[in-house]
């Protein structure tokens, strides 16, 4: 394996081991990258891709995310991790979906007024 197919491979891993916080089943999807299962954690609400490379194009990686999802047909929430050497992860949705989370938060009174 590539050094770099390696870093990607543990920077999915890392995203997956960090979301069974919140969804115990929460894993690395079974052929990451393949065509029948949408996006590199499955087992989330989200359709989830991780990338991890020193110089990337965001909306090229937003791009296959958003085609992978219409390949499969999914309706999940779409979310793009990624991760440069030496730098935190972050998280890249559409604003959106953004709001929509947001708002729903508001109204189960999560933020104070």
């Amino acid at each position: 394996m590539t050094n770099s197919k390696s870093k990607g491979k543990r920077f999915e891993l890392e995203i997956a081991n960090r979301l069974k916080e919140l969804w115990k089943y929460a894993r690395r999807s079974i052929m990451s990258g393949a065509a029948f299962e949408t996006g590199d954690i499955s087992k989330t609400p989200f359709d989830i891709e991780c990338k991890f490379y020193q110089k990337m194009s965001i909306y090229k990686h937003w791009e296959q995310l958003m085609d992978e999802r219409v390949t499969c047909g999914s309706k999940r929430i779409p979310v793009l991790f990624i991760r440069a050497n030496q730098k935190k992860p972050l998280a890249v949705m559409d604003l959106d979906d953004w709001l929509c989370i947001m708002q729903f938060l508001k109204e189960q009174n999560y933020f104070e007024e």
